[in-house]
């Protein structure tokens, strides 16, 4: 514990020592009203990132700390024997193309991560995954999105807070491993397909389906599916009337006594982004929206939304603050989860070298409806710096911290235990290649 205490201290100063340098050059920078591409030292430039075809390998190789026994007690002791103030030595390697042929967009997206615990002598897989995409735009007015997912984790995971849309994109964010609170060999499957047509440029019809599938070894089966349609129409210069139904269903493979979870999104509203003059420092933007939930005691009907607060500090400095309201049913769940998230994140440069960025989050949300309600809060929080060394090599110091409470069990999935708390530090080299240039 001693190692770890030390090394959250060195790591503590170093952040303060960037974001009071950060402070006195920010004091010193002229507000620009159109800001230009930072060139930062490490990773590719904004002519890499916009050439026709690539193909990118990034690798990164750490020792770290992994401690869910901070400020707990031996029932949230998840996995003594990988994360009680465990050491180890990690691996991360990951290969994305990308190919854009006119009006089109096709990636590819592999990666794979392990863990190496000297004094156990072993080796733990952390995550396999792999992810196709294609964007078509067969015609000006006409959008075609199809994509697929497939990924193998030893370790159940969850991020507490709002999801219900999360079948609505074909951008399916991968889930950290530091999220990870129990051991569950599972396979994850996912697909989706959108179709989009713009009748005028202010006018806009989407329809999209999406699936996720987890196949969990030692367990009950999970299936969630989405269906929406949603219309768009633009009533002002930053201001979008949407009127949108979607169709949500999640089971869960426990047997006859398990009852699926139905949804009902209904997406009337308005869609608001408005960046402030006379700068553009300042931008906000807001959903509006609402569901109704099949429950074990009938129907319930909530206001869903979100927003985001974004202000460009510097020319290489940004802050944001988002909420989100919404719905959620983690896998293996019996009952919907409902919350509310606000999150933070300041990130930015010092130099062309030094990057920085943190980024905290509470939820307060409850499990099920009615008077048999299970409520709980949730706190993570994630701090990262990365001295390039040079353009494909990036030294990086990185802590995390995940707590959550819940009143009870009752409507918990199996895995998923009433309290956890989690920490962990890792300090490791990143290297980041272009293959085809």
């Amino acid at each position: 514990m001693s190692r770890f205490i030390a090394l959250a201290r060195v790591f503590t100063g170093a952040l303060l020592l960037v974001l009071l340098s950060a402070r006195g050059s920010s004091a010193q920078q002229t507000t620009a009203r159109k800001p230009r591409p930072f060139p930062a030292l490490f990773g590719p430039t904004e002519a890499e990132l916009n050439r026709p075809r690539r193909l990118y390998l990034s690798c990164s190789i750490y020792d770290a700390v992994d401690d869910n026994s901070f400020l707990s007690n031996d029932t949230d002791v998840l996995d003594p024997t990988l994360q009680a103030n465990r050491w180890y030595t990690g691996a991360n390697v990951s290969l994305a193309y990308t190919s854009k042929p006119r009006r089109n967009l096709i990636s590819l997206n592999l990666s794979s991560s392990a863990r190496y615990y000297s004094d156990l002598h072993e080796v733990v897989t952390t995550r396999h995954s792999g992810a196709f995409s294609i964007d078509l735009q067969p015609a000006l007015d006409w959008r075609l999105q199809l994509s697929s997912t497939a990924s193998y984790s030893p370790y159940y995971d969850v991020v507490l807070g709002p999801t219900g849309q999360g079948l609505s994109s074909a951008d399916m964010p991968p889930v950290s491993e530091d999220a990870s609170v129990s051991k569950q060999h599972a396979m994850q499957y996912g697909s989706f397909v959108g179709v989009t047509h713009n009748f005028a440029p202010e006018t806009m019809l989407a329809l999209n389906y999406g699936v996720r599938y987890r196949q969990i070894f030692e367990g009950a089966d999970t299936d969630t599916q989405r269906a929406g349609v949603q219309f768009t129409h633009r009533i002002a210069k930053d201001v979008a009337l949407k009127m949108g139904y979607g169709y949500g269903l999640a089971t869960t493979g426990g047997g006859p006594a398990a009852r699926p979870i139905r949804n009902n999104d209904l997406d009337v509203g308005l869609n608001y982004g408005k960046t402030f003059a006379p700068s553009v420092r300042t931008s906000i933007s807001f959903t509006t929206g609402s569901t109704i939930v099949s429950a074990e005691d009938g129907q319930h009907f909530r206001v869903t939304g979100s927003g985001r607060l974004m202000r460009r500090l510097s020319p290489t400095w940004t802050a944001m603050l988002t909420y989100d309201r919404g719905l959620q049913v983690p896998d293996g769940a019996t009952r919907p989860f409902f919350s509310d998230t606000v999150g933070a994140m300041l990130g930015g440069y010092v130099g062309r070298r030094v990057n920085v960025r943190l980024q905290p989050n509470y939820s307060h949300g409850v499990v099920g409806f009615g008077a048999d309600v299970n409520p709980y809060d949730a706190y993570t929080a994630t701090s990262r710096i990365e001295i390039a060394i040079s353009r494909r090599l990036a030294l990086y110091g990185e802590h995390f911290f995940y707590r959550y409470r819940f009143a009870s069990d009752a409507g918990l999935p199996a895995q998923l235990m009433p309290s956890v708390d989690r920490q962990g530090a890792r300090v490791g080299l990143t290297l980041w290649a272009p293959i085809v240039r």
